[in-house]
Parts: structure tokens; C-alpha cells; sequence
């Protein structure tokens, strides 16, 4: 597959994972949903790590071209629930103060990796391996961004 298409694809499917979720969408968050996120942070790894997979959707390795490795939806309960399970010497009550009709921002992250096949060319013995210029990610990035807006 064409790897612009792929991306295209990629964010098609950003567009799809933040349309559904926003249906269930609460703000702002009560005293009640602060407490519920608090809780779900402060418990067992687990349960932490089964309700947070729902949030992040995994995505193959393309052949070649820029690797969209994932993409995540952060919504405010999900920012609290982690904001609990970093944190230390932080209660209930202290989340309900510090979130409680204040702002939190909706975010979606995506992760852009790149393939082997992407780079322009083999690396020399001469060439540094921390900097190598990529010519054309960001134009390929931004031509099909500006492509999806059409």
C-alpha cells in the first residue's frame, strides 16, 4: 500500500476514534466522575492498564515510509486517572480541588515513526548515527494532510 494512503488511513481512523468516544463525552467532570478517575488511577496496574487500552489503538508496520505506531485519545477522566496513578501523597479530595471545574483539554496523540525503508540513503561510515537528514517527511506529512482536508 501506497504509504501516503496508509497515513491517510491513519488519520481517517484518528477522526473515527475521536468521533465515537465523544458521544459519551462529560464536561465538565462532576465531584462524583473526579472521585471515579481518582480511583481507577490509584488501583491495581491491571485494571489501570485494561480501561486505559480502550484509549490507544495499535497500528502494523508498513513496509516502508512514515510508521504511524499509534494513536490515543486523552480525555479529561483519562488524564485524571493518570494524573492519580503518578502522583504520591495525593487523596481523593486533593483531585476533586486540583480538577474540579477547571479546563482539561480533549487531546488526541499520534505517534510517527520512521521505517528503515524511509531513509534516503545507506548509512555510511562517515555519517553520524544520533542526525540524519530525512529530505521529505515533513512535505510528504503535510501534502497528505492538506489531501485529507479536501
Amino acid at each position: 500500500m501506497n504509504p501516503k494512503a496508509r497515513l491517510g488511513m491513519a488519520l481517517a481512523l484518528v477522526a473515527l476514534l475521536a468521533a465515537v468516544p465523544t458521544f459519551a463525552f462529560n464536561y465538565p467532570l462532576s465531584e462524583e466522575a473526579i472521585r471515579e478517575a481518582y480511583f481507577l488511577g490509584k488501583a491495581d496496574g491491571a485494571k489501570r492498564a485494561t480501561f486505559l487500552a480502550k484509549y490507544v489503538h495499535p497500528l502494523p508496520m508498513p513496509d516502508s515510509g512514515p510508521y504511524v505506531s499509534e494513536i490515543g485519545l486523552d480525555t479529561p477522566f483519562t488524564q485524571i486517572a493518570e494524573r492519580a496513578a503518578s502522583a504520591y501523597n495525593y487523596h481523593a479530595p486533593d483531585a476533586v480541588e486540583e480538577f474540579q471545574n477547571k479546563p482539561l483539554c480533549f487531546r488526541v496523540r499520534v505517534d510517527i515513526t520512521l521505517t528503515s525503508g524511509y531513509w534516503p540513503v545507506p548509512q555510511s561510515a562517515y555519517s553520524s548515527p544520533y542526525y540524519q537528514w530525512v529530505p521529505d517527511f515533513w512535505n510528504d506529512l503535510a501534502l497528505l494532510t492538506s489531501s485529507l482536508r479536501r
